[in-house]
């Protein structure tokens, strides 16, 4: 029996771009010649979604090993820029779903953005029973160890939980450990495909 919904908020929640960021920044230096990956996957963004490392140490590691000639400032709202909003309707499903389900969100997110996200998006956050993150929990989203900190903090079995997020590589892990798992590939159909879900699993 499914007790709770545990949601990703980044492309299933939260809609963003690294594009946007990538814009920013070539605004701010039209002759940057790195590609959004090189930040996105760099070493350092890892540590810092893992809480491993600060603002000003992340920032001071991307400024150098791209070569960026950027202030921390400006890198900063760069980084930020990436945020679109939320998806359409997203506020009016999780108020009906948290009627008959408990609801948590867990985000591979760091100090910065979630900075970001509780002041940009505080209402919509408000609705989760919990919001986990990855640069408090100190653990990151294929990690065991991110899913089995959920479980023992919301006193469940991963059986007794659906997972939704966006990435396959996340869910793949999440149901290895028995958890119910819905993969979101295309955000505009989260309501029709969680309707679909949860009327299986009660069938």
């Amino acid at each position: 029996m499914i007790e709770a919904i545990l949601f990703d908020l980044g492309k299933v929640i939260i809609d963003y771009s690294w594009e946007k960021t990538m814009v920013s920044l070539r605004e701010l230096d039209p002759k940057l010649s790195i590609e959004w990956d090189q930040i996105a996957y760099h070493p350092a963004l890892y540590a810092y979604e893992r809480g491993r490392i600060t603002t000003e140490v992340f920032v001071n590691e991307i400024i150098n090993t791209l070569g960026l000639k950027l202030s921390k400032n400006e890198f900063l709202s760069a980084f930020n820029n990436m945020f679109k909003g939320i998806y359409p309707n997203r506020r009016e499903l999780l108020k009906n779903i948290r009627r008959e389900y408990k609801i948590y969100a867990l985000s591979n997110i760091n100090d910065e953005h979630y900075r970001y996200c509780l002041r940009e998006f505080h209402e919509i956050l408000s609705l989760f029973e919990q919001v986990y993150v990855s640069h408090l929990i100190n653990h990151r989203k294929p990690e065991t160890d991110a899913y089995k900190y959920i479980c023992r903090e919301i006193a469940l079995n991963p059986t007794q939980i659906l997972f939704i997020d966006d990435m396959k590589e996340n869910i793949i892990a999440a149901e290895q450990l028995g958890f119910e798992v819905l993969h979101l590939e295309n955000p505009t159909k989260l309501e029709q495909l969680l309707i679909e879900k949860l009327t299986e699993l009660h069938m």
